[in-house]
């Protein structure tokens, strides 16, 4: 994609302090949380898909395992599933759908060891392996340290480049949609139950 076509930028004046001079420097816009909402439309609907795949080929087991211990396995399997479309597409559904894209420096989509690499680091250092009250912490140090630095550690690790598209009211009302229905569905289920 050429530089500037279907990407948003902001321009970042530097003012160097030795010769009084200023350089303009192009980057994408850092989102943290546009990227949080892409991760959470991914996860809602990669273990709504789960869910629905272990209960056609292993009911048993679905009707036995614990709700925490299914989404610390969803978010392991997710894992798998990221890579793979990180190295087909460059992207997955909820980074396309709010015009996320992640490639490698050299412009190109993520090679399987470092997309693999990027994918565990998120969930270890972002997400914190899904356990409740730590990844809350997770989650605020990424979020400080992108809004700081402009890169996650995973991202500047791995070597990738994050930019951003606009993102169009019909996408903004869809994510929402993906977002808000399930904690509808759970609500609703707690109080008829």
């Amino acid at each position: 994609m050429p530089k500037g076509e279907g990407q948003l930028h902001d321009v970042y004046v530097d003012w160097d302090q030795s010769s009084g001079s200023k350089e303009e420097t192009e980057y994408s816009a850092v989102r943290p949380w546009t990227r949080f909402m892409a991760r959470i439309i991914d996860n809602t609907l990669f273990t709504i898909l789960f869910g629905w795949i272990l209960v056609f080929l292993a009911p048993t087991f679905m009707e036995a395992i614990n709700g925490t211990i299914f989404g610390f396995l969803s978010l392991v399997a997710w894992i798998f599933v990221e890579t793979l479309l990180l190295i087909t597409l460059g992207t997955t559904f909820g980074k396309w759908l709010l015009r996320i894209q992640i490639t490698a420096n050299d412009g190109q989509k993520p090679t399987l060891p470092h997309a693999f690499k990027r994918s565990i680091k998120v969930w270890f250092f972002g997400l914190a392996m899904g356990i409740p009250f730590i990844n809350l912490f997770t989650l605020i140090s990424a979020h400080s340290g992108l809004s700081k630095n402009r890169i996650t550690s995973w991202d500047k690790t791995e070597k990738f480049t994050i930019t951003h598209g606009e993102i169009n009211i019909y996408r903004g009302i869809v994510a929402w949609v993906i977002i808000i229905t399930p904690i509808a569905f759970a609500i609703m289920a707690r109080e008829f139950s």
